[in-house]
């Protein structure tokens, strides 16, 4: 007769990564470093990282050149946001000034 195996003792699953050691890696692998909520508390209104605006409050940005603008999301479709994309590449524009200058084009052209 054969020996009887004792029974495979149940395995556990490996300890979950602590978020210093995601952070680390993170690091390591070149993320941006992402804030904690007391550093978010602590800086300046308008400082870089600072919390955003609350609802009904618009908030303009400087751009490079001085100019005051706000800050609008606008979603294209696939192709359209790639033929953009190459039309400024070709003709080493800013997408959003081209986007700013199209809209400009047509408001004006409504008579807005």
């Amino acid at each position: 007769m054969a020996k009887k195996l004792p029974a495979p003792a149940p395995r556990h699953a490996p300890a979950a990564p602590s978020a210093d050691s995601l952070a680390q890696n993170a690091f390591v692998a070149g993320a941006p470093a992402k804030r904690t909520g007391a550093s978010k508390a602590s800086s300046a209104p308008g400082a870089p990282g600072a919390s955003s605006p609350g609802p009904g409050r618009r908030k303009l940005v400087p751009r490079s050149n001085g100019q005051p603008v706000r800050r609008l999301v606008a979603y294209f479709p696939p192709d359209l946001a790639k033929r953009l994309a190459v039309h400024c590449a070709l003709e080493d524009l800013d997408a959003s000034g081209a986007i700013v200058e199209a809209v400009r084009r047509m408001l004006e052209a409504a008579g807005r």
